[in-house]
């Protein structure tokens, strides 16, 4: 099965992953990050699926 992905502004609360009925918001903080990548993995856990690099906000 093919999933396609999308990206769309989120929220910044709260903080982690929160599942809301339609996708997943990824809410993360740093002080010194310059790049911070979301790695999505088979059902199984196996094998990296995507990687997904979220933009500053």
């Amino acid at each position: 099965m093919i999933r396609r992905l999308s990206m769309a502004e989120g929220r910044a609360d709260p903080m982690g992953a929160t599942f809301d009925g339609e996708g997943v918001n990824f809410s993360v903080f740093s002080e010194h990050a310059t790049r911070v990548t979301v790695c999505l993995f088979s059902d199984d856990g196996a094998t990296e699926t995507h990687q997904l690099d979220l933009p500053e906000r």
